[in-house]
C-alpha cells in the first residue's frame, strides 16, 4: 500500500510476513473477545442505541490502548517507510508531521497485513452476513406478530 498524507508525504505499508501478521490478526481477535459485541444489533436494521455505540467506541479504545498490538504493529511495519524513513517508534517522538499521520499508519498497516488472511472469504462473509441479516429480520417480524 502506498499513498500520499496531507502533507506531502509517501507512505509504503508492506505486508510483513506471515507470522507476524498472522501474530498480528490473533491478538486483535483476543482483544475483541473482551467486548460483549452483538452482531445482532449491528445487524438487525435497527436505529444504532447508545448501548451499540458504547461497545463501538470500547472494542476501538481497547484495541488503540493494547500494548501488545501497538508492538505487533511496529513489528509489522519493519519493512514500511514514511518519506523514505524506515517507521519505527523513534519517527513519531519530534516529528510532528508523523504524529499526525500515526493513527492512519496504524489502521493501513493492520489493513495491509489482515487483508491476505480474509481475501477469499470476504464473499462468503458478505454471504453470511446477509443470511443473518435476513434471519434477524424475519424473527424479527415474527415477534411484533406475537405482540399484536
Amino acid at each position: 500500500m502506498q499513498y500520499i498524507t496531507k502533507s506531502g508525504k509517501e507512505v509504503v505499508i508492506n505486508f510483513a510476513d506471515f507470522e507476524s501478521a498472522d501474530e498480528l490478526k490473533t491478538q486483535i481477535e483476543l482483544e475483541l473477545l473482551k467486548v460483549n459485541i452483538n452482531i445482532g444489533d449491528l445487524f438487525s436494521g435497527n436505529i444504532i442505541t447508545s448501548e451499540t455505540v458504547n461497545t463501538i467506541k470500547n472494542a476501538i479504545l481497547i484495541l488503540d490502548s493494547s500494548k501488545d498490538i501497538k508492538r505487533l504493529i511496529f513489528k509489522c511495519l519493519e519493512r514500511s517507510r514514511y518519506n523514505n524513513v524506515k517507521i519505527t517508534p523513534d519517527l513519531f517522538k519530534l516529528d510532528m508531521e508523523a504524529i499526525a499521520e500515526y493513527n492512519t499508519i496504524k489502521v493501513n498497516c493492520v489493513i495491509e497485513n489482515l487483508r491476505p488472511f480474509f481475501l477469499y472469504q470476504w464473499q462468503q462473509l458478505t454471504d453470511i452476513l446477509s443470511q443473518v441479516q435476513d434471519t434477524l429480520k424475519l424473527q424479527k417480524g415474527q415477534d411484533q406478530k406475537l405482540d399484536s
